[in-house]
């Protein structure tokens, strides 16, 4: 996503931008919808622009322990900081970014990129009580019961049991 020098030097609050997913490189991430959410401010501070706001991401995830589909949203803060000041720029600090005079716009796609990738789950769930599926028949424990009997005779598990 990018910004214009001429918007920034207006300043603007909280302006809302829909931002294609497929820009942002994420193949490795499904968006419901293809399109993300973010409400951004701007404004002039002494060292150049100042831009913050939110970005809401709605993850279309594979539940880790039924397999089944679902839509976990994510809301992640956005900060960076526009300058000319080259002393100002910091390899570890990516939320700085150099924005000369000579510079007519200002591509945000890698901090918003990054705010995406550390908000997705490590962990994904549908539910916090999701039962999994039986690991004899396969059938997803959250829709329906099966027959079949727990079978702990000879687990990889039991020596711990025992303590």
């Amino acid at each position: 996503m990018k910004l214009n020098r001429s918007e920034l030097e207006r300043g603007f609050q909280n302006k809302l931008f829909d931002i294609p997913a497929e820009g942002l490189q994420l193949q490795e991430v499904q968006v419901e919808g293809g399109n993300m959410e973010c409400i951004l401010s701007a404004e002039a501070i002494p060292e150049g622009f100042k831009i913050s706001g939110s970005i809401t991401i709605r993850y279309m995830e594979s539940c880790d322990r039924c397999l089944d589909s679902f839509v976990d949203e994510h809301t992640s803060a956005i900060t960076c900081i526009l300058t000319p000041n080259k002393e100002l720029i910091d390899e570890s600090d990516p939320e700085v970014i150099l924005f000369t005079g000579a510079d007519h716009e200002v591509d945000l796609g890698t901090i918003f990129r990054d705010a995406i990738l550390l908000e997705e789950s490590f962990k994904r769930l549908c539910r916090e009580d999701c039962k999994g599926l039986c690991p004899s028949c396969g059938i997803n424990k959250n829709s329906g019961e099966c027959s079949c009997a727990e079978d702990d005779s000879n687990s990889p598990l039991d020596a711990l049991k025992q303590m």
